[in-house]
């Protein structure tokens, strides 16, 4: 099974969400699959995680014994990149989970 993990500066990447991912899949055979965000003008309240902390959230999985790969981004210069070709609808659903109160 695989697992793709969104990378978000200061939402989901310290390393204690490292270990709670961990202990989540604890048991499962799963490949986690990280994936650096691409950012989209519609919502620039998101901010994609560091390459360098990237790789040592993946270091830290690796340590909790988890198959771990860091996924390239291509076409992010032209908008193209994983992420970035998202329908106009679904963009305005990513600036009412910004508004929203449980955030």
């Amino acid at each position: 099974m695989m697992v793709e993990y969104l990378m978000l500066r200061n939402l989901n990447d310290a390393m204690g969400d490292a270990d709670r991912l961990a202990g989540w899949l604890a048991g499962i055979p799963v490949h986690v699959n990280l994936i650096p965000y691409n950012p989209i003008d519609e919502a620039p309240h998101l901010v994609g995680t560091e390459r360098a902390q990237i790789a040592e959230f993946a270091a830290r999985l690796k340590f909790h014994d988890l198959k771990t790969t860091v996924r390239y981004s291509l076409d992010r210069d032209i908008d193209a990149a994983c992420g970035q070709l998202v329908r106009r609808e679904n963009r305005g659903l990513a600036l009412q989970f910004k508004h929203s109160p449980e955030c």
